[in-house]
């Protein structure tokens, strides 16, 4: 198994560009953060793009978007923060 190692991340980068996101409609931390980029992956997945911003900014303006936050975060009030996206 290949490991995502820094200098994969930049041969693909040049492949196929730095973000595959519109910058003007995601968050703007995106882009600095991993994790937050995962948990948008995520919410992308049986959604459209609309919903899946939706969501995430549901998501964001009641938990920081930490692991640490997250995984202490009561399953309910997950749910309610990220069902304006359908999910």
């Amino acid at each position: 198994m290949k490991r995502l190692t820094l200098e994969l991340v930049r041969e693909l980068e040049e492949g196929y560009g730095q973000y595959w996101w519109p910058e003007e409609i995601y968050p703007e931390d995106l882009d600095r953060d991993p994790f937050k980029n995962i948990v948008v992956t995520i919410l992308s997945q049986n959604t459209t793009e609309a919903n899946c911003i939706r969501a995430y900014r549901g998501l964001a303006s009641k938990f920081e978007v930490t692991p640490q936050s997250l995984a202490a975060a009561d399953e309910a009030e997950l749910r309610d923060a990220i069902r304006s996206g359908g999910l």
